[in-house]
C-alpha cells in the first residue's frame, strides 16, 4: 500500500545517493523512479529466477487462473466479478483463484463464496505449479506490476498470459502468440475480451519455453549486472 510505495522511494534515494549503480527491474519501474520520484536508474536489467520449468502433458481443465495476493491493488476483485459473467453464461468454464490477503472473506463468506469460482486459498510452491500445469490462461490485472515472477512460472508452466498492456512484464512478451492484452475497466468489458481470448488460446511450444527459461536464467542477470559496473 502507501507504506510500502513511501518506503521504496526512500530506499531508491538512499540508494541512488550511496551508490554508483542504480538498477531497476523494468521499463515501468523506470518510468515511475525518473518521472515521478526523480530517481535516475542507470539500467533496467529483468530480475532472473530459479523456477524448474514442466514439461507435463497434463489435460488444461482450468480455463482461466489467477495466482496471487487477494489485494484491491491486484484488481482481484475485476477479475472475479467478469469470472463470474463468465460462468453464468458458459457454466462449463473452470475458473480458479489462488492466493490470501485482504479480500479473502469475498471468496470464503462473501459474494464469490457460491459463484461457481474455485477458490482454492493459499498454496504452497509446488501446488502452484500443479494449478499453473492445469490451467490454459493465467490472468493478472494490476496495471502497476513492476515485474511479477507468477508471470515468469506461469510461462514455465505452459499457461498463456493475459495482463494489462502497462505491467512491466509486458516487454518479455511483446509480439508472442501466447500474450494476450485485456486493458478493461469494468467487469463486463475484460468478460468479453476474455471471451474473445479464450477462443485464440494455442499451447506454448517447447523451444519456446526453452529460449523464455534460458533468458530468465540468473547466468544472464548476472552478465548485465557484470557489464554495467566494468563500464565506465
Amino acid at each position: 500500500g502507501r507504506f510500502k510505495a513511501w518506503a521504496v522511494n526512500k530506499v531508491a534515494k538512499f540508494s541512488r545517493k550511496h551508490f554508483d549503480k542504480l538498477v531497476t527491474v523494468s521499463f515501468l519501474s523506470y518510468a515511475i523512479n525518473k518521472k515521478i520520484n526523480l530517481i535516475e536508474c542507470d539500467k533496467v536489467i529483468h530480475n532472473g529466477c530459479s523456477l524448474v520449468p514442466s514439461n507435463s502433458e497434463e489435460e488444461r481443465t482450468i480455463d482461466f487462473v489467477y495466482v496471487g495476493r487477494l489485494f484491491r491493488d491486484k484488481e482481484v476483485e475485476l477479475i472475479a466479478d467478469a469470472f463470474c459473467l463468465l460462468k453464468r453464461n458458459n457454466p462449463n468454464f473452470h475458473l480458479a483463484i489462488a492466493g490470501y490477503g485482504e479480500l479473502e472473506s469475498l471468496f470464503t463468506s462473501g459474494k464469490f463464496k457460491n459463484s461457481g469460482i474455485d477458490y482454492v486459498g493459499k498454496l504452497s510452491q509446488g501446488e502452484v505449479r500443479n494449478l499453473l500445469q492445469k490451467s490454459k490462461f493465467f490472468i493478472s490485472m494490476n496495471p502497476l506490476e513492476p515485474f511479477g515472477t507468477v508471470f515468469n512460472e506461469a510461462v514455465m508452466n505452459g499457461c498463456n498470459i493475459v495482463t494489462q498492456s502497462t505491467t512491466g512484464s509486458c516487454s518479455l512478451f511483446v509480439n508472442k502468440e501466447y500474450f494476450h492484452v485485456a486493458d478493461c475497466i469494468t467487469p463486463e468489458e475484460l468478460y468479453a475480451r476474455l471471451l474473445e481470448i479464450h477462443n485464440a488460446y494455442r499451447p506454448i511450444s517447447s523451444s519456446e519455453k526453452d529460449i523464455f527459461i534460458k533468458y530468465m536464467s540468473f547466468k544472464r542477470c548476472a552478465s548485465e549486472y557484470k557489464e554495467l559496473c566494468t563500464k565506465k
